[in-house]
């Protein structure tokens, strides 16, 4: 009998016991690809697997040169109803390897990586204001990343046979689509848009720990600048809120594109070191986003990187202003130019609070 071969690492099988084993979309895997499926919490299907070997290598860059390079002023999404001045998701990263940050297994950390196939209808607990935004993606966004905001309560898709591709993270809030998004996808999103706490409460929060891998390989200048800025706080806020002020306040802010000032890309540990201990505090959100949730690891803050949208204005701050109304409707448009990277931390009584160290 001829060995077979897995369609997933394309190796194959050796031995009577060892051959990949038929999947029911007529695919076969072995064991080696099952089981990085199943630590994933995934369903093994072949497009699922391709998603997880094409996102990582994506997060490389966090996917943000892509688009600030090659689309910083091309409308790439346009949501109908979004509530002013909110937020865009596409990926939240929990792990750093010391090269890139990316998602975590279920056997690390408890909720990165927990995508699930959840219907029309999800489970929401969180309390705030109702919200039902519609999403259409433009061309230049193509990605296995789906735009979310919120919290969901539900989502229904223009095309019904869309939804098959749609997969849900309760505990990030964030959602990958197995076919990768393209042009006119466009679907609704129903959900609950938390309060945001102000800087006054946030101060007072304490630090809420929630499992999450190790950082590898971070340098010994995130200990030194985390240890010197906010070491002394007593409460996890008050220590984010000096984090993400310092940052905000010594650095320069630069692409690295043609006629901005030199900054290299990337958001590994040999970057972050050139940026705390080099000549000059330059970068942009993906180094700075990267370099504030290291600190607040050093400092024993559960912290995640997130990858999305920003309604920003020319200073770079979130602004409602960039939410037109037209009747009793209002439409928001997002660019290149609005791909941001940002830190959540979580706090006692607000769950994760997001933090804009630029």
């Amino acid at each position: 009998m001829a060995n077979k071969v897995c369609d997933f690492c394309l190796s194959e099988g050796k031995g009577l016991f060892n051959q990949p084993k038929k999947i029911e979309d007529g695919h076969y895997i072995c064991k080696d690809c099952r089981s990085i499926l199943t630590s994933y919490n995934l369903p093994i299907k072949h497009d699922i697997f391709q998603i997880l070997v094409t996102a990582q290598e994506n997060m490389r860059d966090m996917i943000m040169e892509s688009y600030i390079k090659n689309h910083k002023d091309d409308t790439l999404l346009t949501v109908t109803d979004l509530p002013a001045g909110s937020t865009i998701r596409l990926a939240v990263m929990d792990r750093f390897d010391g090269n890139v940050w990316n998602l975590s297994d279920s056997t690390m950390a408890a909720d990165s990586s927990n995508y699930h196939r959840v219907g029309t209808t999800i489970r929401n607990n969180v309390r705030g204001r109702k919200f039902a935004s519609t999403f259409t993606v433009n061309r230049g966004l193509s990605d296995y990343w789906l735009p979310m905001t919120g919290t969901a309560s539900g989502v229904t898709f223009e095309h019904e046979d869309d939804a098959d591709s749609f997969y849900y993270n309760t505990a990030t809030h964030s959602a990958i689509y197995a076919s990768k998004t393209t042009a006119g996808l466009t679907y609704t999103e129903t959900g609950i848009m938390p309060a945001v706490p102000t800087d006054s409460q946030i101060s007072k929060a304490k630090a809420s720990s929630v499992s999450q891998p190790q950082a590898q390989h971070v340098p010994d200048s995130v200990d030194r600048l985390a240890t010197a800025v906010a070491g002394g706080r007593s409460k996890g806020g008050e220590a984010a809120l000096a984090l993400a002020n310092e940052l905000k306040e010594s650095g320069w802010f630069s692409h690295g594109l043609a006629g901005d000032y030199p900054s290299s890309p990337g958001h590994g540990n040999y970057r972050i070191d050139q940026l705390l201990a080099g000549t000059a505090m330059v970068g942009d959100s993906e180094q700075y986003a990267s370099t504030m949730a290291l600190m607040a690891r050093s400092l024993g803050l559960s912290s995640r990187v997130v990858l999305g949208f920003l309604p920003k204005n020319e200073e770079g701050d979130i602004s409602e202003e960039r939410t037109e109304r037209h009747g009793k409707s209002t439409t928001t448009e997002f660019t290149g130019n609005d791909v941001t990277a940002w830190v959540e931390i979580k706090l006692d009584g607000y769950g994760w609070v997001s933090f804009y160290p630029t």
